[in-house]
């Protein structure tokens, strides 16, 4: 699989794709890159094969801006391993922020199984900082406790 997505641009993916950067698989670096009015989700882990297990994802360092520019309310970065499992997962040090006088972008992380009992297992989440958003909680987790397993949430910044 490995997958390396580092220092790109995504911008403008309304109408084209729903996604501003959508990988899919195992080993995956999605590294330094700015994803800008995404149509949805800037940044979406989704785990949509049925019996497999994604391993290893690093979101780091990444610039995510006025995400949701079609449907008002997805997340800057999402993951979802629908009914399937996630393990491994970093999420370090990246802004989300949306600039428009009504901000589109929900929060700067959404966790979500869609209630199909997919697992995230080993999520870490440090350093990320979310301005603008339209929920500055930060993070959305509508997983229920036991399908989220040896977890760790650092500080976050919102503004």
């Amino acid at each position: 699989m490995h997958v390396r997505v580092v220092d790109c641009e995504v911008s403008g993916t309304s109408g084209h794709s729903a996604e501003g950067i959508g990988p899919l698989g195992s080993d995956i670096w999605i590294v330094n890159c700015r994803v800008y009015k995404s149509g949805s989700t800037g940044i979406l882990v989704y785990n949509g094969r049925a019996g497999t297990v994604a391993r290893d994802i690093f979101i780091i360092g990444n610039s995510v801006g006025d995400s949701s520019q079609e449907v008002a309310g997805n997340a800057a970065i999402a993951v979802n391993p629908s009914s399937n499992e996630i393990q491994g997962i970093v999420i370090a040090n990246n802004i989300a922020w949306d600039d428009q006088a009504s901000p589109t972008s929900e929060v700067m992380l959404a966790l979500t199984n869609g209630g199909r009992g997919g697992v995230i297992d080993r999520l870490s989440v440090t350093g990320n900082v979310s301005i603008n958003q339209r929920n500055q909680a930060g993070i959305s987790n509508s997983m229920p406790a036991g399908d989220l397993t040896n977890s760790y949430f650092g500080l976050s910044s919102e503004f």
